[in-house]
């Protein structure tokens, strides 16, 4: 049986450059069906010399869910890393990022805990020109230990009014063993 639930959701995103050091984070909150759901995704990527057309990417991340129906108590977590070649195009304004890593998903409820260790394969796509940019996140999380595999895409896309004000949007679809979500945020910049 298939069944859709929709909700607001609230969420904060931060992003810190330093060089060749990239860290992002996050954290959302939305209640669905009568279940509060508080996530957070927290990544660092470092980078090799991004003035290369061929450079490399090393990364590590960290996906939390907590989610809370009635009469559970479901706690996700994943730690990942990543590697992978940089093809820069500065011709197109292009990034493409093309990766394999390794997850290591953990899932505890109240009546039992599953682990699913995962390869993922994944590519992620990034465009900036003069005040605006949007990147492309995929990646295909090959189970180990079930049957199920499962599909992730992110996207973002941002513009600068100026120096320090813009606007974004950010998209998340992401399959589950419990469920696939899908959700779309909308709000301010603010560069310090």
């Amino acid at each position: 049986v298939s069944q859709a639930d929709t909700a607001e959701e609230y969420g904060l995103f931060f992003l810190l450059v330093h060089k060749n050091f990239v860290l992002t984070d996050f954290i959302f909150f939305t209640d669905v069906n009568n279940t509060d759901v508080f996530g957070n995704f927290i990544f660092a990527n470092l980078y090799g010399d991004r003035g290369n057309r061929v450079t490399w990417n090393v990364g590590a991340g960290h996906l939390y869910h907590k989610i809370e129906p009635v009469n559970e108590d479901i706690t996700v977590t994943v730690p990942m890393f990543k590697a992978g070649p940089v093809f820069n195009i500065p011709e197109w304004h292009l990034t493409v990022n093309p990766y394999v890593g390794y997850a290591w998903e953990r899932v505890e409820t109240t009546r039992a805990d599953v682990d699913n260790d995962s390869y993922l394969y994944g590519i992620t796509v990034g465009w900036r020109w003069r005040m605006m940019g949007a990147t492309v996140k995929y990646y295909y999380q090959d189970s180990q230990e079930t049957e199920d595999d499962y599909h992730t895409l992110r996207a973002r896309a941002h513009c600068m009014f100026n120096e320090h004000w813009g606007a974004v949007t950010r998209f998340d679809y992401m399959e589950h063993s419990t469920s696939d979500d899908t959700s779309v945020l909308l709000g301010p910049v603010y560069v310090f």
